[in-house]
């Protein structure tokens, strides 16, 4: 896991990049809402 990262880090939210990541829900709000 320290090379790659094979999960997904319910973090602060990213506000720059590609819009399909930085429009996303994180995984715990995705959880949450039943996604």
């Amino acid at each position: 896991w320290a090379i790659e990262t094979d999960y997904v880090y319910p973090g602060p939210i990213q506000y720059f990049g590609p819009t399909e990541v930085c429009d996303q829900a994180t995984k715990t709000l995705q959880l949450e809402q039943g996604k």
